[in-house]
């Protein structure tokens, strides 16, 4: 418990010195609600320098969890019939978004990390979240987002801005492969989107946009076959 606090606490000062203290405490209370609610351990920031490569760290960013209130939001604009299907979060960090898209009922919740040090800890949490979500299969692996075969059931990508603009454009080529083999409709959730015009470029529209308080900042983009 007190370790949970003494996280919670470092969190918000991390929030409150980057952008401003109204910010930090509004994003601490749905950490405290969200961690609650989906039962994961995430809070906290990691700049992965003890687990990524000098070169790899140019293009990543550094660990830090999703805001659960800017994801319920995009989660909750979704089709039901797209909710009971495959998601995949890219660069999962320690699975957050993975036991989100369980709880909102997809069957499958898939993730990818280039650190193997958030990959385990997922690995950890995915032993809890199978008892606690059995319609859901979870799966989660290592990989460079420039390298990964994005599997041809996935329909709901997440992503929070996990890598620069170079390898956003080899992922979405990758995205591409991936519906130019299996034709579907396909929804982004885009945290933080300073490279949205990527996936517009590759024939994704923006459905929907959000931001409050500036920071945080959402967009879903869909895909439809033609």
């Amino acid at each position: 418990m007190m370790r949970r606090t003494w996280a919670y606490i470092q969190y918000f000062f991390f929030i409150a010195r980057h952008w401003d203290v109204r910010l930090a405490g509004f994003v601490l209370y749905h950490e405290i609600k969200g961690e609650h609610k989906y039962k994961t351990r995430s809070t906290g920031i990691d700049e992965l320098r003890n687990s990524l490569t000098e070169e790899d760290l140019q293009h990543a960013s550094i660990y830090q969890p999703v805001s659960f209130y800017i994801a319920e939001l995009l989660f909750q604009q979704l089709p039901f019939h797209i909710m009971q299907k495959a998601f995949l979060d890219a660069g999962c960090g320690k699975g957050r978004t993975m036991a989100m898209a369980a709880y909102h009922g997809f069957t499958q919740a898939e993730g990818f990390d280039l650190s193997a040090s958030m990959v385990a800890q997922t690995h950890t949490a995915i032993t809890q979240w199978t008892k606690l979500y059995p319609h859901c299969h979870f799966h989660a692996w290592q990989q460079n987002a420039m390298d990964v075969q994005v599997p041809l059931h996935t329909n709901v990508i997440f992503l929070f801005n996990p890598f620069d603009a170079f390898v956003m454009r080899a992922f979405v080529k990758r995205v591409a492969e991936s519906l130019q083999q299996q034709p579907r409709e396909m929804y982004v959730l885009y945290c933080n989107p300073l490279n949205k015009d990527v996936w517009e470029a590759a024939g994704f529209e923006c459905i929907f946009h959000s931001q409050k308080m500036h920071y945080l900042e959402g967009t879903i983009l869909r895909y439809l076959p033609q």
